[in-house]
C-alpha cells in the first residue's frame, strides 16, 4: 500500500471511490473551529488536496501538503493555480470595467492597470463591445454578431493610431511620452461603457441605448487620452478624440460610399 506506482495508477484509472470532489464534512467542521490563520498545517495524504485548498480561501498561509501519489500532487497543483489564476484574472478585468463606466481617471493612473496582460484584457473589452453592439442591432436587422466582434479589433486599433500620431506625434505636450501599446490598451479600457449594449434587449431600447452609450464611449476616451497623454487641457484631450472621430468617420463614409459605387445599376 505504500507503492506510489500503485496509487498513481489509481488516479489514472480514476479508481477513487474515496474522493468526494470537496472537503469532508468533519474535517470542514474541524478547520471551522480554527481560529489562528498563521497555524502550521500538514495534511498527510491529501490527495486532490480538497481541504488544503479551503484552508488557503479562508486565509490560511502555513499549509503543507503530501502524498504518495504524484499524480494527484499534480492534479491538485494544476486545478488550485487554474481556480486562483481565474479568479485574479476575473477581479482585475470587473475592477477595469467598472473604473471605466464610472469615468475614473484613477484607472489610467495605475501603473498595475497596464502590465503585460492588459492589452488582451483591452482586446476583450473591444470584442465584447462590439458583439454587445451587434446584439442590441439584432432587435432590429439581422447582424453578424461574430463578425462584428472582430470588426472591433480593427476599430480598435483605428482609434489607437490616430489617438497617436495626433496627440503624441503632432500635437504633444511636453511631457507627452507614452508609447503606443499603452494608448492602444487605454483605448480598449475607454470602450467598457458598449459592454452595456447587451442590455438592449428591445428594439425600443436599441437606440437610446447605442446613442447613450457612444456619448459615454466618448467622454471616458477623451478621460482615458488626457491622462495617458497626460494633458494639462480638458480641451485638448477633446480636440484630439473629436478630431479622430471626424478622420474616422470621413473614411467610413468614403468606404461605404465607394461599395456603393462599385455595385451594378440596374
Amino acid at each position: 500500500m505504500l507503492d506510489k506506482g500503485f496509487w498513481n495508477n489509481r488516479y489514472k484509472t480514476q479508481q477513487t471511490g474515496w474522493d468526494i470532489g470537496y472537503p469532508s464534512t468533519p474535517l470542514k467542521i474541524f478547520l471551522d473551529s480554527l481560529e489562528n490563520k498563521n497555524l502550521a498545517i500538514f495534511i498527510p495524504g491529501c490527495g486532490r488536496a480538497y481541504e488544503a485548498e479551503y484552508l488557503h480561501q479562508n486565509g490560511f498561509k502555513k499549509v503543507t501538503i503530501i502524498d504518495l501519489s504524484t499524480l494527484a500532487l499534480v492534479i491538485s497543483f494544476i486545478l488550485f493555480t487554474l481556480k486562483t489564476s481565474a479568479a485574479v484574472l476575473f477581479n482585475v478585468g470587473k475592477n477595469i470595467v467598472f473604473k471605466s463606466i464610472k469615468l475614473d481617471k484613477s484607472l489610467y493612473k495605475d501603473p498595475k492597470n497596464f502590465g503585460e496582460a492588459s492589452i488582451y484584457f483591452a482586446g476583450l473589452i473591444m470584442i465584447l463591445d462590439g458583439m454587445a453592439g451587434a446584439v442590441a442591432a439584432n432587435t432590429v436587422i439581422k447582424t453578424a454578431v461574430a463578425m462584428s466582434g472582430l470588426t472591433a479589433i480593427l476599430t480598435w486599433f483605428i482609434w489607437a493610431i490616430f489617438i497617436f500620431v495626433i496627440g503624441v506625434k503632432l500635437f504633444p505636450d511636453k511631457q507627452t511620452k507614452v508609447p503606443f501599446k499603452k494608448v492602444l490598451v487605454a483605448v480598449g479600457f475607454a470602450h467598457s461603457p458598449g459592454l452595456l449594449r447587451f442590455f438592449a434587449l428591445t428594439p425600443e431600447l436599441m437606440i437610446p441605448i447605442i446613442f447613450f452609450t457612444q456619448f459615454w464611449i466618448f467622454a471616458s476616451l477623451i478621460i482615458s487620452t488626457k491622462q495617458i497623454l497626460n494633458l494639462k487641457s480638458n480641451f485638448k484631450a477633446f480636440g484630439i478624440i473629436f478630431l479622430s472621430f471626424l478622420i474616422i468617420a470621413f473614411l467610413s463614409i468614403s468606404f461605404v460610399m465607394s461599395r456603393m459605387n462599385a455595385l451594378p445599376i440596374n
